[in-house]
């Protein structure tokens, strides 16, 4: 078995995330294109899978020919993980041109995963391009799908010790295997050489070596053979991973807080944002403020992206952290990034909305903004109109559920988000679940409305979720954000200082929500 990946495994990737990936692969930065194809790997890799893999098809196949050597890499990799057989002419023709030893090397393993025998062969075979006991041989066997038999062994000593790119892929395999392989040695593994080559002149097999322990199920930083701290001296790259090592567990990351905390300030983005990685899906209490502290000062998006996913992770549940929630809240009306807004909004839970802006000009020559929101179930919350050296004509469609904001103030009117809940109750009398559900959860908004000791933000969270259950074309996903609904409701009442009639009346509303469905 593989290590469990950072992302939960199993299961559909969110629409939230899958619209934050597909942000990424549009960009016309080489940066961000390539941290969306590593993001959509991480994602295969766990077995996650994407409704609509489309968009990632016709993005593998068009960043085969990026003039970026990482573009490129990640890729071909991507290709692999998508199994498109529409994409293997085109990987055809990238192997013919690739320039760079490593990308053919990858663009080899995805070839051997999706062409037909023969044609494997034929490459095998191929005299322009030598194979055998070389780096191509090892990324071969890749995505051989045969997990319960050890590799044998292919590579002497001698080609392992001259060639650098050998070394890589035997880290590569090392981090990828699921039992111990011998590659190039009956008498040492795979393991052991990569943990060997961190002693390495070359910093960048260094850095492999460090992954090779990361992703590897047995790697620990206690298997390293340099200490954490000399290995912080070394560049950014081998710092990248060593952070990432060290936060491969919330217990490592307690051994060395003193190191992440440092990390926090390291000068190197690429490095902060190995961290930031490392720490994503972890609960680490005494680094709690430290993170917080980070994320506010921090500037570089790379950096941020993960940065959200702790806070947020952190701040879901019953028992989340409600610091960071507000936080994250607060940050959606504050960054000017439209990617970090969405990666907000999906660890958030928030329903994403593709808001459509056109510029037009009226009759009299002033100019218009007009602003479609597609609705993805439930009501649209504008929460801040800004308008400048003008004014606003706002046209709202009740049948399309929209509520507004003050635009002066930015403050939700959230009566009428209740005054829609009520009216979706009402107009559902019919449907068992509603029957069921709608005059306890009337009730409760009624209350929640005059609660002194919950505050506005919160009373507006209990509408909006309230009119996510109850929307007319919630359908098969009512049961779904009925148990979401809950879960935040949960949280809510178990902070401090909330009324214990009010707790009484909520948990009645909770234990409705949890019997739906039967």
């Amino acid at each position: 078995m593989r290590r469990p990946s950072a992302i939960q495994r199993g299961g559909i990737v969110s629409e939230g995330d899958a619209i934050v990936i597909a942000h990424l692969l549009r960009s016309r930065e080489y940066g961000q294109i390539k941290i969306g194809l590593q993001r959509a790997c991480e994602f295969y890799e766990a077995q996650r899978y994407f409704r609509d893999p489309s968009v990632l098809v016709v993005a593998g196949g068009q960043h085969l020919s990026s003039p970026d050597v990482k573009v490129r890499r990640w890729a071909y990799k991507l290709v692999a993980l998508l199994r498109a057989n529409t994409l293997l002419e085109p990987l055809r023709e990238a192997i013919k041109v690739e320039t760079d030893a490593e990308n053919l090397s990858w663009a080899v393993a995805a070839f051997f995963r999706l062409a037909p025998q023969k044609d494997r062969e034929a490459l095998r075979k191929e005299e322009n391009t030598p194979f055998f006991n070389t780096a191509l041989e090892l990324s071969a066997t890749l995505y051989e799908e045969r997990p319960d038999l050890e590799r044998r062994t292919m590579i002497d000593l001698k080609a392992f010790e001259a060639d650098v790119l050998v070394q890589k892929w035997i880290c590569l395999l090392t981090g990828y295997a699921g039992l111990p392989q011998h590659s190039v040695s009956r008498r040492f593994s795979d393991l052991e050489l990569a943990r060997n080559l961190v002693s390495h002149d070359d910093k960048e097999i260094v850095e492999y070596s460090i992954w090779a322990l990361h992703r590897n199920s047995q790697g620990t930083p206690g298997k390293l053979l340099i200490p954490p701290a000399d290995l912080i001296r070394h560049p950014a790259n081998v710092r990248r991973w060593l952070y990432r090592l060290i936060a491969k567990t919330e217990g490592s990351a307690v051994r060395f807080t003193d190191l992440l905390e440092e990390g926090m300030h390291d000068v190197e983005p690429a490095a902060r944002e190995g961290l930031a990685l490392g720490l994503a899906t972890l609960k680490v209490p005494k680094l709690r403020l430290s993170i917080l502290y980070w994320f506010e000062r921090e500037r570089v998006e790379a950096v941020r992206l993960p940065l959200i996913d702790h806070l947020g992770r952190n701040a879901s549940g019953s028992e989340g952290d409600r610091l960071f929630r507000q936080t994250l809240t607060d940050e959606i009306a504050r960054t000017v990034s439209e990617l970090q807004r969405k990666k907000i909004q999906s660890v958030l839970g928030v329903e994403l909305l593709e808001a459509q802006p056109t510029l037009d000009f009226g009759d009299n020559g002033h100019e218009l903004l007009r602003l479609r929101l597609a609705s993805a179930g439930g009501p649209v919350t504008i929460n801040t109109l800004l308008i400048a050296n003008g004014s606003l004509n706002m046209t709202i469609d009740k049948s399309s559920n929209i509520t507004a904001g003050s635009v002066s103030t930015g403050i939700i009117n959230t009566g009428e988000i209740r005054e829609s809940v009520i009216a979706n109750i009402k107009a559902q009398s019919g449907d068992p679940v509603m029957s069921s559900l709608g005059p306890e959860l009337a009730r409760f908004l009624e209350r929640a409305a005059v609660e002194p000791t919950i505050s506005d933000d919160d009373r507006l969270s209990i509408n909006e979720e309230a009119a996510l259950v109850t929307a007319p074309d919630a359908g098969d996903d009512r049961l779904r954000r009925a148990k979401k609904f809950g879960t935040f409701l949960r949280g809510l009442l178990a902070a401090p200082g909330v009324a214990n009639t009010f707790v009484d009346e909520g948990t009645k509303l909770i234990n409705t929500l949890s019997n739906l469905g039967g």
